[in-house]
């Protein structure tokens, strides 16, 4: 809808950024700032779901077994993993070409997705990324009243998605599920720490000392001492206002 570029965007958001109006927008920059995010296949099934999760509402009750069927699949495909191969064939079969409605679409996407990431590596997003696109033009459609809050989600949610792509590159692991990627802290040419919120109510923060990267968990004011002095304001409004 706007033909402009959208500076620092993730493809995960761009899409949706393209085919909305500028009011319905998050506020610039994107994401916070920073250098370009990376997003892994495995996050891109969590992104795929989570689109899932806010479409179901709207599922058409002839499309309804389908999408349930997609959806279980791929969450139980990224439960078992790769090497699980029990129902490749069936989320191979997942093709959202096959439907009009965009809901039932976003289910199809869903377990695409999850095949992208077992089997279909060099594809990673490839299903996600226009559903994410999708969602934006269906509520600016049918609710466009919840389009800016999905909006603003959305590149948060982008947030969230390289927490968890980090855990897993730098080899961390936290106590407790990942409830919310918070914030970033960064400088001009490299992130430095992620904030994150986990199920068990504990913040933690993932940051480099010296060499080695670290994962530092606890109650707030502990976590937020771990923050670099120049990032220490951020992280603190971040952390009040994902509370």
């Amino acid at each position: 809808m706007v033909d402009r570029p959208f500076q620092g965007a993730h493809h995960f958001l761009l899409g949706a950024l393209k085919v909305t109006s500028p009011e319905t927008h998050p506020p610039e920059p994107f994401h916070g700032g920073g250098p370009a995010l990376k997003i892994d296949a495995e996050a891109y099934v969590v992104a795929a779901l989570w689109l899932a999760d806010r479409m179901s509402k709207y599922v058409d009750e002839r499309d309804r077994a389908d999408f349930d069927a997609f959806v279980k699949l791929a969450r139980n495909q990224l439960k078992v993993g790769p090497k699980d191969t029990k129902n490749q064939k069936a989320i191979n079969a997942a093709n959202a070409s096959k439907y009009s409605r965009v809901p039932a679409k976003v289910g199809a996407w869903a377990a695409h997705e999850a095949g992208n990431w077992c089997w279909r590596a060099i594809y990673a997003g490839g299903a996600a990324r226009p559903a994410a696109a999708n969602v934006a033009r269906f509520l600016a459609k049918t609710a466009p009243k919840e389009l800016p809050a999905f909006m603003k989600e959305l590149d948060a949610y982008c947030i969230h998605l390289e927490v968890l792509t980090q855990l897993r590159d730098k080899d961390q692991k936290t106590s407790s599920k990942v409830a919310k990627g918070i914030w970033r802290g960064h400088d001009d040419k490299k992130v430095l720490c992620w904030l994150m919120r986990l199920e068990n109510k504990k913040l933690a923060l993932l940051f480099k000392e010296k060499t080695r990267w670290r994962l530092m968990e606890g109650d707030k004011d502990d976590v937020l001492a771990t923050v670099p002095e120049t990032h220490f304001e951020a992280a603190v409004h971040a952390a009040a206002a994902s509370s």
